[in-house]
């Protein structure tokens, strides 16, 4: 079953690893027991509670392939944020993340779905096509990725998961 038809409800999810991509993006690995599955494109939303009870929310799109089972979000720090700064500074393996999702099915992809594909993204939108390529089909639709990047900020290209497509990068 995925997360298309599964209800979306609030989940604990144990940090396993935090990979440092970039000086200014990490990706969180993550074990959500009774995780319903998920196609690539879809999202999760991240609950931070402080010890005074305040909360706030913030969505984050699934960078892990459908197949894997575990969760992966990749998180850019904003300076000024009131949650990446935690996520990618003060998060560690070990630590609890309240998560609810999958959700979104507005822009996703499935092998069923066919190609060729044609995958253009900027910013965090990067982020939902690295799930994609990782699907593991029978025939693999044809795909290509030409990836340009600002070297100094943004996360870099060559992270993203490449397995039988066509990559390009220049920046």
């Amino acid at each position: 079953m995925t997360g298309v038809s599964s209800p979306v409800r609030w989940r604990l999810g144990a940090v396993l690893e935090v990979i440092e991509e970039t000086p200014h993006a990490k990706t969180i690995v993550l074990d959500v027991p009774d995780w319903p599955g998920h196609v690539a494109g879809q999202h999760v939303d991240i609950r931070l509670t402080a010890e005074d009870g305040y909360q706030t929310e913030r969505s984050y799109s699934i960078g892990s392939p459908p197949e894997q089972s575990t969760v992966e979000l990749t998180v850019e720090r904003i300076d000024d944020g009131e949650v990446s700064p935690y996520l990618t500074e003060e998060l560690r393996s070990g630590d609890e993340l309240e998560l609810r999702g999958p959700i979104g099915g507005y822009f996703n992809w499935r092998h069923e779905d066919g190609g060729p594909l044609l995958l253009i993204a900027g910013g965090s939108g990067l982020v939902p096509l690295m799930a994609m390529p990782g699907i593991e089909p029978p025939t693999r639709a044809p795909s290509t990725r030409d990836c340009s990047c600002r070297p100094a900020r943004s996360r870099t290209c060559c992270i993203a998961k490449s397995s039988g497509s066509s990559q390009q990068e220049t920046g």
